[in-house]
């Protein structure tokens, strides 16, 4: 039981905040500046976005899922670890299938954002999201552990009368 319990918290805890982080990577390219006014790169982006948010969150979910067995902890930072990175992946992804060229890329916009730049901008956002999930994960996992051991000393104590 007290397995259970924290296998299904910090499973939580990591699938949700994976989510968390998807839906703001989505955001992001999709409707913030400056992705959304890059000209023809801004479809690319929303495209990423649209993806984005639904394959890495699952690709997360799989990976914590094949770490099941290993340290509990793991559970709640695997998925927010992974999930930017995968977004990041399917970044580069797209960008290569895309067919923009290299000149295109280095195109400056009205506000000298080039197509370069603004993955360099992604990929700050990427590797934030990566280390402030590993941060909260992990604090979490040790809040989770904390408490179900206190929950089963105290249900220990309750059954021994």
């Amino acid at each position: 039981m007290k397995n259970k319990l924290s296998i299904i918290l910090n499973l939580a805890i990591g699938v949700i905040g994976a989510i968390g982080e998807a839906v703001l990577l989505r955001q992001d390219l999709v409707n913030r500046y400056p992705y959304k006014v890059m000209g023809p790169l801004s479809a690319v982006y929303a495209g990423i976005g649209e993806w984005g948010l639904l394959i890495s969150p699952l690709v997360a979910l799989v990976v914590a899922l094949i770490f099941l067995r290993a340290n509990q902890d793991y559970l709640a930072v695997l998925p927010v670890v992974v999930c930017p990175f995968v977004f990041w992946l399917l970044f580069e992804w797209f960008f290569w299938q895309s067919g923009f060229s290299a000149a295109m890329m280095k195109h400056p916009q009205f506000d000298q954002y080039t197509g370069n730049s603004v993955r360099q901008v992604f990929i700050q956002t990427v590797l934030m999201l990566a280390s402030i999930g590993l941060v909260v994960g992990w604090s979490l996992a040790r809040l989770v552990r904390w408490g179900t051991h206190r929950f089963n000393q105290q249900r220990s104590l309750v059954g021994s009368y």
